[in-house]
């Protein structure tokens, strides 16, 4: 006889269609319970070695920034508030953080990237990555079938195929608040 689980990992809710959000309780596969801190938009081709590590480690939280060291390199990221999978056909380019844009080896497409999200007119040459179309003088994102849409307390969104997710934790030790970055097939919400 088999029991069925009322608990559901992060990446299964959101190919449900859920919405995750900042602030829900979690239970952590050593830790216990923890609340959700927020999300990081990663390239899971970048980080698929990382990502084995449960947890990637304690995370510094400035603001709406991340950092922390992995490799011997410091990566700071982002934090968004909410995940869901990405249902619209197209999102502008201008405050939309794509790593996989910002992981392109040819640097001038980087750059054309780099300046169509941060200036409303987008340069013309980002038309050049595979993904992104000009229309009406706006530079649109056509998302692929298994990214997932980010959302932050400001005008920043994100798209990518990855993702992980910082929690916060009080210390059962020293009683301190720990802020650590998990996989999110480890961590499990209710259903």
């Amino acid at each position: 006889m088999m029991i069925e689980s009322s608990l559901i990992n992060i990446v299964e809710a959101i190919n449900n269609g859920r919405t995750i959000s900042k602030g829900q309780q979690v239970i952590l596969p050593i830790q216990g319970d923890a609340t959700i801190y927020g999300f990081l938009a990663i390239e899971n081709l970048i980080f698929s070695r990382a990502i084995d590590m449960p947890p990637l480690g304690e995370a510094t939280v400035l603001s709406n920034r991340v950092i922390f060291t992995f490799d011997k390199k410091l990566y700071r990221f982002p934090i968004f508030n909410s995940v869901c999978k990405a249902t619209e056909e197209k999102y502008g380019l201008h405050f939309l953080y794509i790593p996989r844009l910002l992981n392109l080896s040819n640097q001038w497409n980087k750059q054309a990237y780099e300046q169509s999200m941060v200036q409303e007119k987008p340069n013309p040459k980002v038309a050049r990555i595979d993904g992104v179309k000009i229309e009406d003088n706006v530079a649109y994102y056509y998302p692929q079938s298994n990214d997932m849409y980010f959302k932050s307390s400001s005008k920043l969104r994100g798209l990518s195929d990855g993702l992980a997710v910082i929690v916060r934790r009080i210390s059962k030790i020293s009683g301190d608040i720990k802020y650590e970055i998990y996989n999110p097939d480890e961590i499990q919400l209710e259903k």
